[in-house]
């Protein structure tokens, strides 16, 4: 007599099996997140643009917001995540360099320009370049940039000083002494806000961010420094980098140009592939 099959175990098994095939796993029920290297100049822009990316694309995107040196650095020392957005050519050059990003990506993004700010109650409300070394020795008292040896803004101030003459030097030889140098962009910018006896070389862009805290002394003619654009690039063997690329064009799109210039920056296009 032949052994009864037993269709109730094979059954549970089946059924088991089904089961397990219909769970999503853990990689496809889990939010795809990136992650942005922000120059600090750019984040109320890059915020707000990240935010309509993510909503559209289902994904998240955490941010890392510093100087462009300091990410600069971070990322060769340990290129993770999936873009690196600096503002200037020297720290995307660096990443370059060291293979921290992909070559091919790299390009320019928008451009910005320097602008005199001081204290809401400064005595001082206008301001001509050259004015700026017998301001220091009057009123105001100390001149707030970003650390010229790393930071961007603080570079092009440096630049910019260097190039008006003044006595038998030059501006930056004059004001030096009296130079307070600032972490990042934005830390040059709350120092103003801070001190009515201190003027800033800052951001346009940062200074339209708190445009009724702060005095317009001057605006400093694009011509009259390097540019000042800003770069972008997908980080080499990033595991989205696809989705980082559409970021970058995102970032450029025509339909976010009003986006952009809203916060004062102008779109511009260029390669980096060959570097100048």
């Amino acid at each position: 007599m032949c052994a009864p099959i037993k269709v109730i175990p094979l059954l549970l098994l089946l059924l088991s099996v089904c089961a397990c095939s219909n769970e999503p796993s853990e990689g496809t029920s889990k939010q795809k997140e990136i992650t942005i290297h922000v120059a600090v100049s750019l984040s109320a822009m890059v915020r707000e643009l990240g935010d309509h990316f993510s909503a559209k694309h289902d994904l998240s995107i955490n941010y890392n917001f510093a100087s462009s040196g300091a990410l600069a650095r971070q990322l060769i020392a340990a290129p993770r995540g999936e873009i690196y957005l600096s503002a200037n050519q020297q720290w995307m050059k660096r990443a370059l360099e060291a293979k921290a990003v992909d070559r091919t990506s790299a390009q320019a993004l928008f451009a910005n320009q320097l602008v005199l700010v001081s204290h809401t109650d400064s005595p001082i409300q206008t301001l001509e370049p050259l004015d700026i070394c017998h301001a220091t020795t009057m009123a105001t008292t100390r001149i707030s940039i970003g650390d010229p040896d790393y930071v961007p803004a603080g570079q092009y101030a440096r630049a910019w000083l260097q190039s008006l003459s003044f006595g038998e030097s030059n501006a930056w030889e004059a004001v030096k002494e009296r130079v307070i140098p600032a972490t990042d962009a934005h830390a040059a910018l709350a120092r103003v806000q801070a001190n009515r006896d201190m003027i800033g070389i800052v951001y346009l862009t940062d200074y339209l961010t708190q445009v009724n805290k702060l005095q317009l002394l001057h605006t400093i003619p694009t011509e009259a420094t390097a540019p000042i654009h800003y770069y972008g690039a997908v980080i080499n063997n990033s595991p989205h980098a696809a989705t980082a690329t559409a970021f970058l064009n995102y970032l450029q799109s025509k339909q976010n140009q009003q986006v952009v210039e809203k916060y004062g920056f102008t779109p511009i296009n260029r390669s980096l592939t060959r570097l100048d």
